[in-house]
């Protein structure tokens, strides 16, 4: 049989590599081998130095003891005792030149004075302590002394440079009686020497310092120090002097130097020497602990290069074996990256021969991508559908995570909030989502909270305002419901909200339209009927004053019936262009002139208790108004201001010329342009916010039965027909503010051409005239009067009696009113231009309402003759009227 040969799994031979790990013990190992080295080092430098200052202290300790013991037996030379100075003289000279550690010997009388010397003879018979001031109490101490008593010097500077003075009395036999004083001047250089030769003797050895207990350095193998210098480590640790001073007879330290080098100091104290116990001194040797190990650093830098080397052939062969073994882990890897950037394009993983888990893996994976992908793409259809549908929606939408941070944003709430959905994805919707009550102008209480805490779906009232980024107010509804899932958790919060701005405005507009076409009909009918009233007592004061030129008492009464009757024709007028039933006389003019104008009856009106101040602008702009409608708005206002103010108070009217831009005009709801302004501020109590929307409607009034609340009804109708603006401005307790805005003009005005008429006496006629008239005296009168200039007339008092005097008669102008019962004159006009065009036709109303706007004919509605007239206004228009023909 053939041998089947058992190959290793994967598994196996990725155990296999596991043994690499040894590199990393080992490592261990030699790092905790150098450490144990260098500190064993260290602690060797250490012993050794301490040792090695302790066996040169004893060198010097030596040494000067030597030197007590040579002054002690020069001092007891019989020669000494005589009174030979030559013999002293030369008995010094041989003692100096015989040892080289003295530099000089002097021989000193009882008194102090320089007898005989070693050295120069000048300084005999001077006392000792003048040429060396700072032994004169040594010189006291040694000359209380007794023979073989011995006194040290500190360290200084002498004759023959840095030493040390030994003092010793010369007594007689008896050891009574002080002869005189012996001093040698020893010299330091065989200390130096001793020091010279411990220069190699320990590894890293620095400097050695003799110092005394101020810290001055005595002799030191330091070129950079001079004789009794400070210890240079003093300077950054000047506790090491306290610290040499209280060790014991030796040890040592570590510190850091004044170079900042780790520093390893061995320090041996030394004993007091001579009768007053001199020379105090310590042996301190340094060495810097970097030297100390550098054989372990230099050790340790080759295991570095060493161990690098085995690493990276274990790296290099531990990879191979990876590679080898594990090249479908590399591709998941890398396949399972992509996977998590969206990537799913790579080709599914090769399975391996060999059983074990590592082909489970791959089998597992590439089903897992397959479905992961189908996931996926499932996802993104759904979330590219849910986009699509967000996005399309032309209400404002937002979505929130249940912390009420924005999570979604379709572009309808992003023109409204004027937040981008980059900027505002994250926030707190609160932060973006600013509403405010429409009255009060004050914050409403953002719904999120509420609903996320609830879960209830919450509906903002009809006065909400939004309030976007840029500043633009928009007038919304909205709602806001929770997001929950199957168990009923609330996972975040959805607003909906529209902008209702446009919808509002209208129905505003149309309840305001309706309000003035309801009171339009009104005051329309009833200035039909008041209209003839009016003109039928018109027309027959003017039939009486022609009956009356002789009687001057009547006549005067006349005139005033119809000067009554021509008052309440105005006040009809204007109850009909307050309706929008009769167009005023538009003409171009300059507020500030009209202003100027009607100063001084503005002031009377107001009364002394209001201060009245205008505030008017530079070059203003013209305006196309109605001269009479724009005072009276200005007086309507100002009554209403001054009643406004209980007591004193101010009435500021001010003018401007103002370039609206799109942000304004949307915020005023009107259209972008160029504006002259009219303000009428006062410093009155202010509207109520409860009442703000109210003021401008007719027969509102908040003065009970001394108001008729048609003032600013009519100045509302009177800015509406001139295609204005007109906004309130109203703090309760603060005053209020109106602010009108009239369109500039920017075409010349062409003043109207006057045309010459005769007067109503001159005009005599023979021309055939049909009246109707459904007014019996108003029909009697116009019969009348033109009857009395030579007319010949024809009356009649329906539409039907007018056409059957036309089918039998020849007409030359048909004089008709407009409201008549069945059919009205337009009606009959229609007829007649049909039947008979060569007839005049002249129509006369006190309300023409068109009922038939299809059979109207615009030439004879733009040529009305309005009720009341009076005699010479029919006769002017009828001659008129037959002259052009």
């Amino acid at each position: 049989m053939e041998n089947k040969v058992k190959t290793l799994s994967q598994e196996s031979i990725i155990a296999i590599t596991a043994v690499l790990a040894v590199i990393i013990p080992l490592a261990i190992f030699a790092t905790i081998s150098l450490y144990s080295s260098s500190h064993a080092l260290t602690e060797i430098i250490r012993n050794q130095l301490e040792e090695k200052s302790a066996l040169i202290a004893y060198d010097i300790n030596t040494f000067i003891i030597e030197r007590i013991t040579d002054a002690k037996i020069i001092s007891q030379a019989d020669v000494l005792e005589s009174g030979d100075i030559t013999a002293k003289i030369q008995y010094a000279t041989e003692i100096v030149a015989a040892n080289k550690w003295i530099n000089d010997i002097d021989i000193l009388n009882p008194d102090g004075k320089i007898i005989a010397s070693s050295g120069m003879q000048n300084e005999q018979g001077q006392l000792f302590w003048k040429t060396h001031h700072i032994f004169e109490t040594l010189y006291t101490l040694s000359s209380k002394g007794s023979q073989g008593d011995v006194y040290i010097s500190e360290a200084t500077i002498l004759d023959a440079g840095p030493g040390i003075l030994v003092i010793t009395p010369i007594t007689d036999d008896s050891n009574t009686q002080l002869i005189g004083l012996l001093t040698l001047e020893i010299n330091l250089k065989n200390i130096a020497r001793m020091l010279s030769s411990f220069n190699n003797s320990i590894a890293g050895k620095k400097y050695i310092y003799i110092v005394n207990n101020n810290g001055k350095v005595i002799i030191s193998d330091d070129p950079s120090v001079e004789f009794l210098d400070n210890l240079p480590d003093l300077t950054v640790r000047p506790e090491l002097l306290d610290t040499f001073a209280t060790q014991e007879y030796r040890e040592n330290i570590t510190y850091t130097d004044i170079t900042g080098t780790k520093i390893i100091a061995g320090y041996s104290d030394m004993p007091e020497f001579g009768i007053n116990q001199a020379l105090d001194w310590g042996i301190i040797a340094i060495a810097p602990v970097d030297k100390i190990t550098a054989p372990v650093t230099d050790l340790k830098q080759l295991l570095l290069v060493i161990g690098t080397i085995i690493a990276a052939l274990s790296t290099f062969i531990a990879y191979r074996i990876v590679i080898i073994f594990t090249r479908n882990l590399s591709k998941i890897a890398t396949q399972a990256d992509a996977i998590s950037q969206g990537i799913y394009s790579g080709p599914p993983l090769a399975e391996s021969k060999r059983q074990g888990a590592f082909n489970t893996l791959v089998i597992a994976f590439n089903q897992m991508k397959t479905n992961i992908k189908r996931i996926t793409d499932e996802l993104k259809d759904r979330e590219k559908r849910l986009d699509i549908t967000l996005n399309s929606i032309g209400d404002g939408v937002i979505a929130t995570d249940e912390k009420g941070n924005i999570t979604r944003m379709n572009p309808a709430a992003q023109k409204l909030t004027g937040w981008n959905f980059k900027e505002a994805h994250g926030q707190p919707i609160r932060n973006i989502f600013i509403i405010i009550d429409e009255l009060s102008r004050k914050l409403i209480e953002n719904p999120v909270d509420k609903v996320l805490a609830t879960g209830q779906t919450i509906y903002l009232n009809n006065l909400t305002t939004l309030i976007s980024k840029d500043g633009i107010e928009y007038k919304i509804e909205d709602s806001a419901a929770a997001i929950l899932n199957e168990d009923d958790i609330i996972l975040g919060m959805i607003l909906i909200f529209s902008d209702v701005t446009k919808r509002k405005l209208a129905e505003e507009q149309y309840r305001q339209a309706m309000k003035m076409d309801a009171l339009g009909k009104l005051t329309g009918g009833v200035a039909h009927d008041y209209n003839n009233m009016l003109g039928v007592i018109i027309g027959y004061s003017d039939l009486l004053k022609d009956e009356l030129k002789d009687q001057p008492k009547l006549l005067k009464f006349v005139d005033t019936i119809k000067h009554s009757a021509e008052r309440g024709a105005a006040l009809t007028k204007k109850l009909l262009d307050f309706s929008r039933h009769k167009k005023s006389d538009i003409t171009l003019l300059n507020l500030n002139n009209i202003l100027l104008n009607q100063q001084l009856m503005l002031q009377k009106t107001l009364t002394a208790r209001i201060n009245l101040e205008f505030d008017l602008g530079e070059d203003l702009w013209s305006v196309r108004l109605n001269e009479g409608d724009t005072i009276d708005a200005i007086l309507n206002i100002s009554i209403n201001a001054m009643h406004a103010m209980k007591e004193s108070g101010h009435l500021i009217i001010r003018t401007r010329n103002e370039k609206i831009d799109t942000i304004d005009a949307n915020t005023l709801k009107m259209t972008a342009g160029d504006y002259v302004s009219l303000s009428i501020s006062d410093t009155g109590c202010g509207i109520d916010p409860q009442i703000k929307n109210k003021i401008y409607d007719p027969f509102f009034s908040t003065k009970g039965e001394k108001g008729t609340g048609l003032g600013l009804s009519q100045v509302y109708g009177f800015v509406r027909r001139s295609h204005g603006v007109i906004k309130l401005y109203s703090e309760l307790g603060h005053g209020t503010r109106q602010m009108l805005y009239f369109p500039r003009h920017h075409e010349g005005n062409k003043p109207p051409v006057s045309i010459k008429r005769d007067t109503a006496s001159e005009i005599i006629g023979s021309e055939t005239i049909l009246v109707v008239d459904d007014e019996p005296d108003l029909l009697e009168f116009c019969s009348t009067l033109l009857n009395k200039h030579g007319f010949n007339v024809l009356s009649a008092n329906s539409v039907k009696n007018a056409l059957h005097i036309l089918e039998h008669n020849k007409v030359d102008l048909l004089l008709s009113d407009i409201i008549m019962p069945e059919k009205d004159g337009y009606q009959l006009a229609a007829i007649v231009k049909e039947k008979y065009p060569d007839i005049i036709i002249q129509l006369a109303s006190g309300f023409a309402d068109n009922h038939h706007p299809s059979t109207v004919d615009e030439t004879l509605k733009n040529s009305l003759l309005s009720k009341p007239y009076n005699s010479d206004i029919l006769l002017q228009t009828i001659s008129e009227l037959l002259n052009k023909e």
